[in-house]
């Protein structure tokens, strides 16, 4: 089974986050997932016990078809998802969980372009969607001299100063 259909069945059951996964699944057996019945029984065997909301295997059929309408999205619109334990995961990513900062870092997140840039340093911009003119011409001031020296620019899409870093 697809690890990206894994974990964001997972993360759309109530209280599982990133660090909830990681800390309490092991990757081995992730490996061994082949279908909704083995999910499942990752499910109750490493996050169940724990949970005070625990769901049926029906409401894991629905979570699981709501991640297959993500996958196909993506697929469609040339979007890659990077999971946690993919090879091309990038190390700095990791680097956030192994520091002080407290951050857990994501078990997925989706791509859009040159993914090997995520290796190099990089920013994002960000700010208020109700970007003014001036704001957001700053942005886009930033975001080049930043990519001309050799970084990334980071986004998550959003509207208003995040969008002047595209």
């Amino acid at each position: 089974m697809e690890s990206s259909l894994i974990y964001n069945t997972l993360l759309g059951i109530k209280g599982v986050g990133p660090n909830t996964i990681l800390k309490k699944i092991p990757s081995s057996c992730l490996k061994d997932i082949d279908g909704l019945s083995s999910l499942y029984d990752v499910y109750r065997e490493n996050l169940a016990a724990r949970s005070k909301n625990v769901i049926s295997m029906d409401e894991l059929g629905k979570l699981f078809e709501t991640a297959q309408r993500i996958h196909e999205f993506n697929i469609k619109h040339g979007i890659s998802e990077i999971t946690y334990y993919d090879r091309i995961y990038p190390e700095n990513f990791k680097s956030m969980q192994r520091g002080r900062s407290g951050i857990t870092p994501p078990v997925i997140f989706y791509a859009k372009g040159n993914i090997e840039s995520l290796a190099r340093m990089g920013i994002a911009i960000i700010g208020t969607r109700e970007v003014s003119r001036y704001g957001y011409e700053v942005g886009k001031h930033y975001a080049k001299r930043v990519v001309d020296q050799g970084c990334t620019v980071i986004s998550g899409l959003a509207e208003g100063c995040d969008s002047s870093g595209h």
